[in-house]
């Protein structure tokens, strides 16, 4: 259950064994990491400390407390409980903390032991006797703790705590969940703490975690998650990856009726060390999805790991797909701190270029952002200085953490632009002004002119149509509470906010796009002024009503910010939360993908779970669609010719019939979120529509543009930019196609 440190060994056996004898950048990290005391080594920091108990009595509290909050962290609960629980047990006027009075002390360390006793019963009930609706909010009967310990020791310390402190909405919030842990919500909480909301109340549940029969709930941390063929089956198949760079990713074949495959092992991606986020692309147009493995991030000083480029070189006999290390020969063997990125082609010359957001985590630490540019012969040259994308304050000489990046053409002028997310208070929005006389595209800074407030604190970001009206609008997550700064975490906003109460955590900011190269803020009147805590999260169309929906994977590092992923539905008018059906999953959500697993019509989610703390570790889900919604749909993968194979940036129109009108939906080809990524096939809900009347194709880079008419639905289509649409047996069928000139 735990990640122990001491695998690296094994690692380092297989390493030396197979690699040559002098070490490459990321065999050093891998074997240097686990030896720092970098803020997630939670074990080696807790022994530390107990060495500091013994050599420095002056601040013998304060170690101790250190080792408690370590051991905490690394999923020692019950020993954490008991160490926090002794301080506690001293004399109050015995307490010496070094940082605040004893009576404070005293309700930290309740408010730890509620913690440690919560977590012992996660861990208890939800990990070791795992259910496949265990920590999904509202529990249904089925999902209540067996092993009530836990929940128990947590109420009391949350009650002694309360009583004197009842404007404490995190532990009010707490407090109710862990009588819901026992099946007495709300019936059973003191009615002065009860807080009564939509959220924590019975639904109808429209989704199922279904990755335990399907040997897809991979038990691990913080990571990313790619939904994609891989193998050109016509099947999405999953890609999974953990920040802990110890452990390996994970590739897992969709066999349709025959079930899951794990092939890692033949496919090459044995020996690739994890990562905190993945990105798919074609980058060498080859017909075959590559993939790039970032990491670092939240690392800080210690986040200097080189990323992963992996080149897709088709298919053994068996159809397992086999991947290659081209990070050096492609000129990406750079190391510093990520978890974000996005492919598109920046240049317009048929190739997908990339943009990496680094973090610059101190002052004087800078790790400007990188952006490569495609070279059409495997390489890629960095050029982030001439594009005018190393992502800083040029006034106040400062660099940002950044956390989240989106690409698309916002402004419909052919070039793709760029949307950058911090957690410092600073957003970019980089317009794309064409290429100079190098061929490099350059970019200027418009944020503020463009209507986006720059200074958010923000996280997960992406550009969509939410609205259908055929121009990118853009959603960001905010990522900031005053709560922090009082000894609180998020939980305490999200307690408030379920109370209808006044709080402090910076909500979901949606941008419409107005046409004219400004966007107006509409999260309060589209409903989504609401804390979407997000490290990760994606979109997608759940109901094939032609209107997208999202999901958010909500937390922080801190073990404290247990609140749910929520999801959200919008009905062409507003967006309307839908957590309850499924979604309220409290432990934390990171990479999630949209996708047809099953090839039923209807889009799945599977969403990477588990925070960043050695011992915050979670199994991962797949989220079955089994809401009954007899709407229609289709599916559109294309394949570019003189655009890059993948089509990425291409728009897609359609135009069906919707009673007495002709109503149109619009998509882009991208793979969603910042954190994440979906299929480059698009699933478009078509509501009740029985015929799509046309299907308009813009091709990004190439300008060629397509039209295709009277397409039946409930169909995937596979459409080449010359030949145009490619039937089951590789023939093509132009009969439906026009072809404009190009721009």
């Amino acid at each position: 259950m735990k990640h122990h440190w001491l695998f690296i060994f094994f690692l380092l056996h297989c390493l030396s064994a197979c690699q040559e004898a002098q070490p490459t950048k990321l065999e050093q990290v891998v074997q240097e990491l686990p030896r720092s005391s970098h803020s997630y080594n939670n074990l080696h920091r807790a022994a530390y400390y107990r060495q500091q108990v013994k050599e420095d009595p002056m601040y013998r509290q304060d170690h101790q407390f250190s080792v408690a909050l370590e051991l905490l962290r690394a999923g020692e609960s019950q020993e954490a409980y008991q160490l926090f629980n002794n301080l506690y047990q001293l004399p109050p006027d015995s307490l010496i903390f070094t940082s605040q009075s004893s009576e404070l002390f005293r309700s930290e360390l309740l408010r730890y032991m509620a913690l440690a006793s919560f977590r012992l019963g996660e861990q208890e009930n939800c990990i070791i006797n795992h259910h496949h609706a265990s920590c999904i909010i509202p529990l249904s009967p089925a999902a209540v703790h067996q092993l009530p310990k836990g929940s128990r020791q947590s109420i009391a310390s949350l009650e002694q705590l309360l009583q004197s402190q009842p404007e404490d909405y995190e532990s009010r919030y707490l407090l109710n969940l862990a009588y819901m842990t026992l099946g007495q919500y709300p019936d059973g909480v003191p009615q002065p703490w009860l807080i009564s909301h939509p959220i924590l109340l019975p639904a109808e549940r429209w989704f199922k975690d279904v990755s335990m029969p399907q040997g897809l709930d991979v038990e691990g941390l913080a990571g990313g998650v790619i939904a994609e063929d891989f193998n050109n089956d016509g099947l999405t198949d999953l890609l999974i990856s953990d920040w802990d760079i110890q452990t390996n990713l994970r590739l897992f074949l969709n066999r349709g009726q025959d079930g899951w495959q794990e092939v890692t092992a033949p496919s090459g991606l044995g020996d690739v060390p994890g990562g905190l986020n993945l990105v798919q692309a074609d980058y060498n147009n080859d017909g075959w999805m590559d993939l790039l493995v970032l990491r670092g991030g939240w690392l800080g000083l210690y986040g200097k790991i080189p990323n992963t480029l992996l080149m897709n070189q088709g298919v053994t006999d068996e159809l397992i797909p086999t991947f290659k290390d081209v990070t050096k020969t492609a000129g990406m063997n750079s190391a510093l701190p990520t978890q974000t990125a996005t492919w598109a082609d920046f240049n317009n010359d048929g190739w997908l270029d990339l943009f990496v957001g680094n973090e610059s985590a101190v002052t004087y630490q800078y790790n400007p952002s990188e952006f490569y540019l495609n070279q059409q012969d495997g390489t890629f040259q960095e050029k982030g200085a001439e594009a005018g994308l190393l992502i800083s304050d040029s006034a106040q000489k400062s660099q940002f953490i950044v956390k989240g990046v989106a690409s698309a053409d916002y402004d419909h002028d052919g070039w793709t632009d760029l949307f950058v997310s911090t957690r410092d208070g600073k957003n970019f929005l980089m317009k794309n002004l064409g290429n100079d006389s190098q061929g490099i595209p350059v970019f200027e800074d418009v944020t503020e002119r463009s209507g986006i407030n720059p200074y958010q604190k923000t996280f997960t970001c992406w550009f969509w149509d939410y609205n259908n009206d055929g121009w990118e609008d853009l959603l960001v997550s905010g990522f900031h509470s005053e709560a922090r700064y009082d000894g609180k975490s998020i939980a305490e906003d999200f307690g408030r906010e379920l109370a209808h109460l006044p709080h402090s955590a910076t909500t979901g900011l949606l941008y419409q796009n107005m046409q004219d190269g400004t966007f107006r803020n509409v999260t309060a009147e589209k409903g989504l002024d609401k804390i979407l805590y997000m490290m990760g999260g994606n979109f997608g169309d759940i109901d094939n009503d032609g209107w997208l929906d999202f999901y958010c994977g909500n937390g922080e590092p801190d073990l404290r910010a247990i609140i749910p992923n929520r999801m959200f539905r919008y009905n062409g008018a507003m967006f309307e939360e839908i957590s309850s059906h499924g979604f309220g999953h409290i432990q934390k959500g990171h990479g999630a993908a949209f996708a047809d697993f099953d090839n039923d019509g209807d889009q799945d989610i599977y969403m990477v779970m588990g925070g960043f703390y050695q011992g915050d570790i979670y199994r991962n889900m797949l989220l079955e669609n089994q809401h009954n919604s007899d709407n229609h749909h289709i599916k559109i993968r294309l394949r570019g010719i003189s655009s890059n194979r993948s089509g990425i940036g291409s728009k897609i129109q359609i135009s069906i019939a919707s009673g007495d009108t002709v109503r149109q939906i619009h998509r882009r080809v991208n793979s969603g979120g910042s954190f994440g990524a979906s299929s480059l096939e698009i699933h478009i809900g078509l509501g009740q529509a029985l015929l799509v009347d046309s299907l308009r194709i813009s091709w990004q880079g190439s300008g060629t543009k397509q039209i295709f008419t009277k397409l039946p639905v409930n169909t995937s289509y596979i459409i080449d930019e010359e030949a145009g649409i490619v039937k089951n047996d590789g023939t093509s069928d132009q009969l439906s196609l026009s072809k404009e000139p190009d721009r």
